[in-house]
């Protein structure tokens, strides 16, 4: 199916880009994980990961939305209802 391919992407490129940053197993993440809770990220860390997200993925997130990120998974549900079609997308 056409749409699963893309939010896989999605789902595996923000756990691949946490599991860098952090230095800590990707197999170790879960769309559950909790940002503060779980990974110790502090509200700092959260907004580089949303700039690098929106450079990775190409959206905009608006700086009142970086708060209410509390796990991976709302990452990821935003990137994927927000992600530019695949033509309009930056490529690298």
């Amino acid at each position: 199916m056409q749409v699963e391919k893309p939010l896989s992407e999605v789902k595996t490129g923000i756990f691949r880009m946490i599991s860098e940053e952090l230095v800590i197993p990707a197999e170790q993440l879960t769309l559950a994980t909790d940002f503060k809770k779980d990974l110790e990220v502090d509200s700092l860390r959260v907004i580089e990961f949303a700039l690098l997200i929106e450079e990775r993925f190409g959206v905009t997130i608006p700086d009142d939305r970086m708060d209410a990120f509390r796990t991976i998974g709302d990452v990821v549900a935003f990137v994927e209802g927000n992600r530019a079609s695949p033509e309009q997308q930056p490529t690298g």
